[in-house]
């Protein structure tokens, strides 16, 4: 998919954390993150890192830990840029204890590239109204979409440091779907239970392919100005999504994303849907690799020589909905610190019916880059 090398870098630790997920959740229930909103949050930690801890973040992240905040510097620049077709808001903050000397180079760093300055606050003192400012800047950035993400009990006085990423998307379909269309149908479950939901529906001209060895079709519906679109990863059988999550890696997933270039005569079943997650992911990280960072052993150096400087708690929230006029979602990520394949030719017009359990992935085009990625298993 991607010809950037934090594209390919998002695309990969996007796979790997997802698979995670999915192991943790043996497969049930649905699941909805933005990669890019958890290795912003993630890249701006290894900024402070030093020694094996930098190498479990890099080794994580899938990159070089010289290169990728020039990286996020260049693909952040494009995301920011305006377009009345899609709006697009990325936000990253730092909150740091007061009493922590010597973060000039740190955040000289962290603003060169992440567009961010760090704000200093009296976490001893005053912690709780601190969690309160933080919920309030993110749910300001994510348009009320994103609420309490840091819950109570989160920071204490022991709480050094705060790595906020935030970002918000709405964007509205090239052809949106007809409200008039719509219909009561069977969503179904699995094999023997199904469940009635909102179907959207539409016929119009979209990139699809078909992947006999993952055993999906998939369907990329665009937005206004071609900059972004929602890939939907549809299983050939009702109880097809595992096999899928078992044989999908990052380089099938960019090959498949690469097929979808020549448009067909669609007629697309798509249900309305909305999705939200608050995820932990400190026992996540570790099972991926990054032990050092939660323990006395991580080294933070880069960010100030005080001794006994751990992470906390890495917390994740999202947000999706999707209905006939677009897409809206949203995520943030605070990092807490303390001491195929084209379908036959015989077939005119394909039927693309989601009405079983599917993943799906939303992403901009310029830079090509997987903003977010879920699977829906119960609606």
């Amino acid at each position: 998919m991607a010809t950037d090398p934090l594209g390919d870098m998002v695309l990969s630790f996007s796979l790997d954390l997802y698979k995670q997920l999915v192991s943790q959740n043996d497969h049930s229930g649905n699941i909805f993150y933005s990669p890019f909103s958890i290795s912003a949050a993630l890249s701006m930690t290894l900024a402070g890192a030093r020694n094996n801890t930098a190498k479990e973040l890099s080794a994580v992240l899938h990159v070089n830990s010289d290169e990728i905040h020039n990286q996020f510097l260049k693909v952040l620049a494009n995301l920011r840029a305006s377009s009345d077709n899609v709006k697009l808001h990325i936000a990253n903050r730092i909150y740091a204890e007061a009493t922590i000397p010597d973060l000039d180079s740190y955040q000289c760093l962290i603003q060169g590239s992440y567009g961010t300055t760090i704000e200093s606050i009296d976490f001893r003192n005053d912690y709780e109204n601190t969690r309160h400012k933080i919920n309030a800047w993110v749910e300001e950035v994510t348009e009320s979409k994103i609420t309490g993400l840091l819950p109570r009990g989160s920071l204490s006085d022991f709480t050094t440091m705060v790595l906020v990423n935030a970002i918000y998307m709405k964007g509205y379909w090239k052809s949106p779907f007809d409200p008039s269309e719509t219909h009561r149908s069977h969503f179904y479950l699995n094999s023997k239970n199904k469940k009635e939901v909102d179907m959207m529906y539409r016929r119009q001209a979209y990139k699809m392919c078909n992947d006999e060895e993952l055993g999906i079709a998939a369907v990329e519906v665009p937005y206004r100005g071609d900059i972004a679109s929602m890939v939907v990863l549809l299983p050939n059988d009702v109880e097809g999504l595992s096999r899928l999550e078992e044989l999908l890696t990052a380089p099938k997933l960019a090959n498949l994303l690469k097929t979808l270039r020549s448009s067909i005569d669609v007629e697309l079943y798509l249900p309305k849907f909305k999705l939200e997650q608050t995820v932990g992911l400190n026992g996540t990280l570790q099972a991926m690799g990054i032990k050092d960072l939660f323990t006395s052993k991580a080294d933070l150096s880069a960010v100030t020589d005080r001794k006994s400087f751990a992470a906390s708690e890495v917390i994740h929230k999202a947000f999706v909905e999707i209905d006939e006029e677009g897409t809206e979602a949203a995520a943030a990520t605070a990092v807490t610190v303390v001491d195929g394949c084209m379908p036959r030719a015989q077939q005119v017009t394909y039927k693309f019916v989601a009405d079983r359990p599917f993943m799906f992935l939303i992403r901009s085009h310029d830079p090509e880059v997987v903003l977010f990625i879920g699977s829906v298993r119960e609606l």
